[in-house]
Formats: structure tokens, C-alpha cells, sequence
């Protein structure tokens, strides 16, 4: 199986080259995410009542951290913010602060010492509290079949090759929450996909030790606040 991809023309290598063989692409080989054609489809038929469903969108889950920001069921929260403005302080924060076992995907740090010394300095040591890293959404899948998760942060969507579409696929599989965060260019605009904030249930900002909701499909308040 190989382990490399070119992102313009798909073309398959066991090791990563400067440039693709195939279309003549430079800096373009990346690591391949092994996934299903077919990811978007959930597993089998479903049916329900109306009043049901009316009834599942009007139920909130929130945080001990942050208690005025309610978060619908299945829901997709996107925070984004420069570097070092507190998107991960945020996002740690708050998934310690919800009841249930949460995961946070440490993707940019992995479980490095950097890591363990922002835990220790939010004094985070709930044991329903996981940490991981993944290098495939095959990796992910396994993990969150594995334990039943309230909610799941990935930090950040910016360096991973998911995309919102697949984010979508896990709200809906497992019945959690899933909170991402994104790099900013320059402008202070999100980095990738218009998709990954249009797509979002949730976006809040986070700048200069403030956040903010910008869109929310659970409440026409849109408040802010001050990091924890």
C-alpha cells in the first residue's frame, strides 16, 4: 500500500519526492489518508418521527468552561484565530468542562512536552479527558469506535486532510460534537476551504485573549467573552 499521494494527480509513491513523476507538480506529495469512496453514507436506512427530530434539535450540551455558549447535538463548532491568540487554551478548556468523555486530536503539538505543560498549566487532569494523534481518518474512525465520546476537538483542521464533509460523517456515526480549529492568513480570514466555515453549525474567534460567535444556527444571540 503506498504511503505517499500526489494532491493534484493522485499518483501513488512508497516514499515522499520533491516533485510528481507523473504531472511534473513540486511540493505536492503528501502523506495518503486511506478512506472509503463511500464515507458520506452512513451505515444503514433511517427513519424517525418529526417530533422527535424537533425535539433532539431543541436539546443543548454545554460546558462547565464556557456555560453561556450552547452547543446543538451533532453539531460542527469551527474556532479560528492568528497563532498564539488562544485557540487551543480555548478548545482544551472547554472539552475538560463537559460531561461525558471528550477527546482532544492534538495534531499540530502531538502528545509532546509543549502539550503536557499547557495541560498542566490549565490544570487538566479529568480522566474522561483523552489526548491523541492520528495520521488517517481510518486512525480516527477506530479510535471513536473504540469509546463513546460527547464531543471531539481537532486541533487543527488546517494541517490534516479531512475536509467538512468527513467531519459531517463523524457527528453523524458517533452522536458527538465536533469542535475544529483553523489558521488564519494574513487578513485574519481562515485558511482553506469557505466549505469548512460555511459547513460549520458554529464559528466563533478568537483573538487577544476574547472570543466570539459569529454565526450560530442555535441562537440569534451572538455573544463573546474572555478566555479562561
Amino acid at each position: 500500500m503506498s504511503n505517499f499521494v500526489c494532491a493534484k494527480c493522485s499518483s501513488e509513491y512508497q516514499e515522499r519526492l520533491g516533485y510528481c513523476t507523473s504531472c511534473g507538480s513540486f511540493g505536492l506529495i503528501i502523506h495518503s489518508t486511506h478512506r472509503h469512496a463511500d464515507t458520506m453514507w452512513r451505515e444503514r436506512p433511517e427513519i424517525e418521527s418529526a417530533s422527535e427530530l424537533i425535539k433532539r434539535s431543541n436539546s443543548y450540551i454545554t460546558s462547565r468552561s464556557y456555560p453561556e455558549i450552547k452547543f446543538g447535538a451533532k453539531g460542527l463548532v469551527c474556532v479560528y484565530g492568528f497563532p498564539g491568540a488562544g485557540k487551543s487554551t480555548w478548545l482544551l478548556k472547554l472539552l475538560d468542562g463537559m460531561e461525558g468523555n471528550t477527546l482532544y486530536l492534538s495534531l499540530e503539538e502531538a502528545l509532546s512536552d509543549t502539550l503536557i505543560s499547557k495541560l498542566k498549566w490549565l490544570e487538566i487532569s479529568s480522566k474522561k479527558f483523552n489526548v491523541g494523534y492520528i495520521r488517517s481518518l481510518n486512525e480516527l474512525d477506530a479510535m471513536l469506535a473504540d469509546e463513546n465520546y460527547t464531543a471531539i476537538g481537532i486541533d487543527s483542521l488546517s494541517v490534516s486532510t479531512l475536509n467538512i464533509d468527513d467531519l459531517r460523517r463523524l457527528t453523524n456515526t458517533y452522536n458527538l460534537i465536533v469542535f475544529f480549529t483553523l489558521q488564519v492568513n494574513k487578513n485574519g480570514d481562515p485558511q482553506g476551504l469557505m466549505a469548512n466555515i460555511h459547513g460549520a453549525d458554529l464559528v466563533i474567534s478568537v483573538n487577544s485573549g476574547q472570543w466570539l460567535i459569529e454565526k450560530s444556527r442555535y441562537s440569534g444571540l451572538l455573544q463573546g467573552g474572555v478566555l479562561l
